[in-house]
């Protein structure tokens, strides 16, 4: 008797057949196909041969023209049985039953993508161009690579693949923001997508969602009415707006990849985070009714109410399991607020310049009220802002430290790492975390103004959250948090040049 196994892999796999004789335990690719072919000896002449399986169900070999039984089956999951000879002239007798044979299927993983350069969310003006570059892997092979753009609602797909398929691909793309005729406020969003060479039909995975915010090149100046807004209002809280609305969004795009029960869960957490930050801005309007300025002509507490409606609308959709619909009420959500942010920005700068115009009484009467942070600043400005120079150096240091982690943070989580790999991960954010908290210790000790230390404050309580959720063995849980240290740790640098700008415009004046 022999028993001959023949074993092909998928012709997409570039794999070569090989065979095994007898009965044992071999490893299989994942739709591989197995020919056995039996012979058994002349005696007794007719014999019937039989595959008996673990689930106690039998399949009957046949026999060909050679007297060989032959058996031909595609493997999609492990298989087992035992081979058994039974004399059909003689019923009543034992069937003969030979050893175990086990066959364990390899899976065809998913590939997977991430985004290496710049992986992070930007902030640039309309006319620049970002170089990225994307880093595809799979067991088998990369086939299809294309990156997806979005803008004002319509989402354009690039094909950016190059031959030959290939088990990594590193691959390369320009976003020509300078062609999407973008002004300030407008906000793009960018991933790629990655199918891999599986047949008959390919699996695909999707990196990281990043955004692009279009903000005023620095320097620009713009008109202002409304009075101050600093001195009338409590402070708006955009930034944590926007990165709320920014995770809403990466979420819902996870979302869309699960099924059943797991996709019903998160769309309700969706939906809770949009109804939160509804109820936040719905907060902030109510305190600051009356009191928002119009910058440029546009009412931002008439941009707050519309980024409210359209995350309301989004709460409604994602309750309703209609992720796909609640993407564009969200992005919409996101433009408004990115908008409002831009149009801020711009008055702080037009004020720290001395710009204003009839707010500029207002603000003397203000600062005869009120103590003015200039008379806290030491007497040299030269000497303050090679301090705050230092402080700059240090605070860009931490987020680019803080983004190379996030990185490490969203491969362990596609790649489902437990154990060791992430308690490192967790040891380096606390290494992160106490380097945050010194810089903003020293901050706070030359100026003596928690205002001064806000985003460090809430850059090292994320850092620390994301800590925990590591130490959990839990990076999918943790990369949000790391995402908005990084977000926190650009908003205490943008604040950092500010104060340069304002101390370098009172030099020369």
């Amino acid at each position: 008797e022999e028993a001959r196994w023949n074993i092909s892999p998928p012709s997409y796999s570039g794999l070569d057949s090989f065979e095994q004789l007898g009965f044992g335990h071999w490893r299989v690719p994942e739709a591989s196909r197995i020919e056995l072919s039996l012979q058994v000896a002349a005696t007794p002449p007719h014999v019937s041969a039989h595959i008996l399986s673990e689930a106690n169900s039998s399949n009957e070999l046949t026999r060909n023209a050679e007297g060989s039984f032959e058996l031909n089956r595609v493997l999609r999951k492990d298989w087992s049985g035992r081979l058994a000879l039974k004399d059909t002239d003689f019923p009543p007798r034992d069937a003969v039953e030979h050893e175990e044979f086990v066959f364990s299927v390899i899976p065809d993983k998913p590939p997977v993508v991430e985004i290496t350069e710049p992986a992070k969310d930007l902030e640039v003006s309309s006319d620049g161009q970002l170089l990225m570059e994307i880093f595809a892997a799979d067991d088998y092979g990369v086939a299809k690579a294309e990156v997806i753009v979005s803008h004002g609602g319509k989402k354009e797909a690039t094909n950016v693949f190059l031959a030959p398929v290939e088990k990594e691909k590193t691959l390369s793309h320009i976003i020509d923001l300078s062609e999407m005729s973008l002004a300030v406020g407008d906000v793009v969003s960018y991933h790629a997508i990655i199918t891999d060479n599986k047949e008959p039909e390919g699996q695909q995975a999707r990196s990281e969602i990043y955004f692009i915010e279009i903000l005023p090149p620095e320097g620009e100046e713009i008109e202002g009415d409304g009075g101050d807004m600093a001195a009338e209002q409590k402070e708006i809280p955009i930034r944590d707006f926007i990165n709320q609305t920014k995770q809403i969004i990466r979420s819902t795009y996870d979302a869309l990849g699960e099924e059943g029960e797991e996709r019903d869960r998160r769309a309700i957490a969706i939906s809770a985070d949009a109804l939160g930050l509804k109820h936040g801005m719905t907060k902030v309007y109510d305190e600051n009714d009356g009191k928002f300025p119009s910058v440029d002509g546009i009412d931002l507490g008439e941009l707050l109410n519309e980024a409210t409606f359209h995350i309301e609308q989004t709460e409604i959709f994602a309750g309703d399991n209609e992720l796909e619909e609640s993407l564009e009420p969200s992005e919409e959500t996101l433009r408004k607020l990115v908008l409002m942010y831009a149009l801020i920005r711009k008055q702080q700068k037009m004020k720290s310049k001395g710009k204003g115009k009839k707010g500029d009484k207002q603000e003397e009467t203000a600062e005869k009220q009120e103590p003015s942070e200039e008379q806290d600043e030491p007497s040299d400005p030269a000497e303050e802002l090679k301090k705050l120079g230092e402080a700059l150096e240090q605070a860009r240091d931490l987020k680019e430290r803080q983004n190379e982690l996030n990185s490490k943070i969203g491969r362990a989580s596609r790649n489902g790492r437990k154990g060791e790999p992430n308690r490192e991960l967790a040891k380096e954010q606390d290494e992160i975390r106490e380097d945050t908290e010194g810089l903003r210790d020293d901050v706070y000790g030359k100026s003596g103004r928690l205002g001064d230390v806000r985003s460090f404050d809430r850059a090292g309580e994320e850092m620390q959250d994301s800590k925990g959720e590591l130490a959990k063995d839990d990076p999918e849980k943790a990369k949000p948090h790391g995402d908005l240290a990084a977000e926190a740790l650009s908003e205490a640098i943008s604040e950092i040049e500010g104060k340069m700008s304002a101390i370098a415009a009172d030099m020369l004046g």
